[in-house]
C-alpha cells in the first residue's frame, strides 16, 4: 500500500509530500522534504523482523532508531516496552507518528536523545539496537571509527541484562566485517563479559554485493547473546 497524504500531490506520476508506507506489514510514514537521503533507509528491511525472535516480554532500547522500525518491529514481537532514541528531531517525530499508525504508542516511546548518555543512564535493557550512521565514510577514518564501535558496543554490553540480546550494525563502507567483529569483541573483552554470535546479515537483496566492489558489501548486522 502506498497512499499520498495530506498535501500529496503527483507531479509527472512521481508523488510529492507526505506518504504512508506498508513494509511488510508495518505501516510507515515518509516525508521526502523533511529526511535524509532518501528518506527512509529499506537496507535494513529484511534484518529488522529479526528483532521479533528476542522480543517479547523484553524491555528494548533502539539505539540512533531514526524512524523507528527496529523499535516497532519489536514491539510487534511482544516486547513490552521499547524506548527509541536518536539525535534528530525530524527522525524522533516521524518514528512517534509510526508508533500510532501501528498503534503501539502505548509500548513505543521515542525521544530525540545521544544514544551514549542513555546507555550510561543505569538503566538496563533486555535487548539492544545499535544501528548509527556511518563512523568511517573514507579510508583515513577507518581507525577511528573501529575506536567508536569499540566504545559504543562497550557501553551497549554494559548496559544489557544478562542473558540479553545485542543487535548492533555498521554501515561504513571502510569497515571490512572481520574489523567490525574485532570491535565488538574488544568491547566484550574489556567488559570480561562472554557473547556468543547467534547471526550475521548484511543488506537485502536489492543491495547486491560486487566482488569486483568490495564497498558494496558495507552491511553488517550481527546478533549476539550475552550470558
Amino acid at each position: 500500500m502506498v497512499s499520498l497524504g495530506d498535501g500529496g500531490q503527483e507531479v509527472y506520476g512521481a508523488p510529492l509530500g507526505p506518504l504512508e508506507l506498508d513494509l511488510d506489514g508495518v505501516r510507515a510514514g515518509i516525508s521526502f522534504d523533511h529526511s535524509q537521503k532518501t528518506g527512509l533507509f529499506l537496507d535494513q528491511r529484511e534484518n529488522w523482523p529479526q528483532v521479533r525472535r528476542f522480543a517479547k516480554g523484553a524491555s528494548v532500547l533502539d539505539g540512533f532508531c531514526y524512524h523507528g522500525l527496529w523499535g516497532i518491529h519489536a514491539a510487534l514481537g511482544g516486547a513490552a516496552h521499547v524506548l527509541g532514541v536518536d539525535s534528530s528531531e525530524s527522525a524522533v517525530i516521524q518514528a512517534r507518528a509510526n508508533a500510532v499508525l501501528n498503534g503501539l504508542e502505548d509500548r513505543c516511546a521515542f525521544e530525540k536523545a545521544r544514544v551514549e548518555e542513555v546507555l550510561e543512564g543505569g538503566v538496563t535493557f533486555d535487548l539492544i539496537v545499535i544501528d548509527p550512521p556511518a563512523f568511517a565514510k573514507t579510508r583515513g577514518q577507518a581507525k577511528k571509527a573501529m575506536a567508536r564501535y569499540e566504545e559504543i558496543n562497550r557501553k551497549a554490553l554494559n548496559a544489557l541484562s544478562p542473558g540479553g540480546i545485542l543487535i548492533t550494525c555498521s554501515c561504513s563502507h571502510f569497515m571490512p566485517t572481520v574489523d567490525f567483529l574485532e570491535a565488538v569483541k574488544r568491547a566484550a573483552r574489556s567488559l570480561s563479559r562472554p557473547v556468543r554470535i547467534l547471526g550475521q546479515r548484511g543488506a537485502g537483496p536489492d543491495h547486491p554485493v560486487l566482488p569486483v566492489m568490495p564497498e558494496t558489501e558495507y552491511l553488517k548486522c550481527v546478533i549476539l547473546h550475552a550470558p
